[in-house]
């Protein structure tokens, strides 16, 4: 039998499996349908309706606030804002006979955030020289107790500055004085390794209560908060001039949280802790999304001259060191609406079922503003309730 030629045989080919294809109009089978079915088998979960956000409270975060590019000072009616600072590298002067101290004064950038009185523009400052030293990890709690009092200092002792002045807008950098005789104290101890670590540093707190100001602390990664000391050597008749750079700290007090109050702040570190619990969810099923919608309270809210924070995060913590976190913008019902939180809710997931999803302010404005949001919570009117959907999907295959 004699065989086609080659190219023969391949367009035979072809043709039958043109013609199988063809007439192939059966209906597949069940294993063969998309993984994901159509809409008539997407469900969802409310929280309104069902147990998947149990409970929500208010969350203190106690991490310290130190060398920001922005701190805050001051005082309100029932917050209040401090600062520490500790001087480094001493300029070497040589004794403390050889030179004197003819001016010393703090350098303070004000800026335009004042969260309180806005319309008082009075700074007054109080600084008194610490007698203990203090861990970069301090936080308000550590460092004055619930009466007000401290270890670290008292305001029984000498104050080595006192300072009053109304700020105006011209007012780009301000100069604090302090005591020239306690300067030349740090100066003498600070340039011998023996003595150097006795200079623990200054705190400086308000006198008047009106408002919290924002200053600047960091430009290009420079200190603006400085010390400026000018010396005159005995053997000189020209004057010289040093600045001395600090390590700062910033302490933020604020009134307690009543329980059930949902309420984020700035600076405090007050953030809403929302338990999220999926296990209503069937394990074999396909996570396809979810929104969170929280609502602000703002007849029980505060804010500073910026006006209320735009932006807001919701953030999954995956282990102690990372997180996961979507943004959000305020829109014109006061509402944060998160409608991207499906990476989230499966990290949620993967991890157990259960977890805590935070709500807190963006990036600079939980480090360096006073706001004060408080959230409606589980027991507002029903249209103002911290809401949670989630949507998923059960394949076919798997029923």
């Amino acid at each position: 039998m004699r065989r086609l030629p080659p190219a023969i045989t391949k367009l035979f080919a072809i043709l039958c499996c043109l013609f199988v294809v063809v007439g192939c109009n059966e209906t597949p089978t069940d294993i063969s349908k998309d993984i994901v079915p159509g809409t008539d088998s997407i469900y969802a979960l409310s929280s309104a309706s069902s147990q998947i956000m149990p409970k929500a409270e208010t969350a203190y975060k106690p991490e310290p606030l130190v060398n920001n590019s922005f701190m805050l000072f001051g005082k309100t009616t029932d917050s209040e804002a401090r600062i520490f600072f500790e001087l480094l590298d001493y300029p070497n002067l040589g004794n403390a006979s050889d030179f004197e101290v003819i001016q010393s004064d703090l350098e303070w950038l004000p800026q335009l955030y004042i969260y309180g009185d806005t319309t008082n523009k009075t700074l007054s400052i109080s600084a008194y020289e610490l007698t203990k030293r203090w861990s970069a990890f301090a936080t308000w709690d550590s460092i004055w107790a619930a009466d007000g009092t401290s270890e670290y200092y008292n305001t029984g002792q000498p104050k080595i500055s006192s300072f009053t002045k109304e700020l105006t807008s011209t007012d780009s950098a301000i100069f604090i004085p302090f005591d020239n005789q306690v300067t030349k104290k740090w100066l003498v101890q600070g340039a011998d390794s023996a003595t150097a670590l006795l200079n623990y540093g200054v705190v400086i707190q308000a006198e008047v209560a009106s408002s919290i100001r924002q200053l600047r602390y960091l430009v290009n990664g420079k200190s603006t908060l400085r010390l400026r000391v000018v010396t005159k050597h005995k053997d000189s008749t020209t004057a010289d001039t040093n600045f001395l750079e600090p390590f700062a700290a910033n302490f933020i007090n604020t009134p307690a949280v009543s329980a059930g109050q949902l309420v984020v702040q700035g600076a405090r570190k007050l953030r809403v802790a929302f338990d999220i619990d999926l296990d209503s969810i069937p394990p074999l099923s396909i996570l396809m999304g979810g929104s969170f919608t929280v609502k602000v309270d703002v007849a029980n809210s505060s804010w500073g001259s910026y006006g209320i924070d735009e932006l807001m995060d919701l953030a999954y913590n995956t282990s102690d060191t990372s997180r996961l976190t979507v943004i959000t913008r305020i829109d014109a019902n006061n509402e944060f609406h998160f409608t991207n939180i499906g990476s989230l809710l499966q990290l949620i997931r993967v991890q157990g079922g259960k977890g805590t999803l935070y709500l807190q302010g963006d990036l600079g404005n939980e480090v360096w503003r006073m706001n004060r949001l408080r959230f409606f919570g589980f027991d507002a009117e029903p249209q103002n309730r911290p809401r949670l959907i989630v949507s998923y999907a059960v394949p076919r295959v798997f029923k």
